[in-house]
């Protein structure tokens, strides 16, 4: 995996978290403050599962070694 597919990783990985925590916002917003509805509606649950299981591919990633301590040494060229 290149260093611009890592960086692409970790941004893409943010803005799916934001995404979906816009969602859940304006669900909550849309839904005339019922918040228990909102909690255990279905796209509460869409959005936990897409987190989760992008975050367990990463994780994976990192276990199997196919994703490097790259933020690390990037940080550590930085400090030369």
């Amino acid at each position: 995996m290149s260093d611009k597919e890592k960086v692409l990783n970790g941004y893409m990985f943010c803005a799916i978290l934001v995404l979906n925590i816009l969602w859940f916002l304006l669900n909550y917003s849309l839904s005339a403050f019922d918040f228990w509805g909102t909690v255990f509606s279905l796209n509460s649950y869409i959005s936990i599962v897409v987190i989760i299981g992008y975050a367990s591919m990463l994780i994976s990633a990192k276990k199997k070694g196919e994703i490097d301590s790259y933020w690390i040494k990037d940080n550590q060229e930085k400090d030369k």
